[in-house]
């Protein structure tokens, strides 16, 4: 389950997603760990492209207290452009 709120703001498309649970993310040697992945998806036009970015942030999870922890996984953001 997820809350997601949809948004226009100057021109930029905006989806903001945030677990409100947990889910469990495949990790080294067939493991899993749980985590929550609040993420923000921005689309927007520079000089008649498209642009898709998408940021993510991890969170390592407590299943026991359901309390969110830094995660030392971090992801870059994720930019993709239009070809023409």
């Amino acid at each position: 389950m997820e809350s997601i709120d949809i948004r226009l703001e100057n021109d930029v498309v905006r989806l903001t997603e945030d677990q409100a649970v947990y889910r469990d993310q495949l990790i080294q040697n067939d493991r899993y760990k749980p985590v929550a992945f609040p993420a923000e998806h921005c689309l927007y036009c520079v000089d008649g492209k498209l642009h898709y970015d998408y940021n993510g942030k991890c969170f390592d999870m407590d299943t026991n207290t359901m309390q969110r922890m830094q995660s030392p996984d971090q992801f870059p953001t994720f930019i993709s452009i239009e070809k023409s």
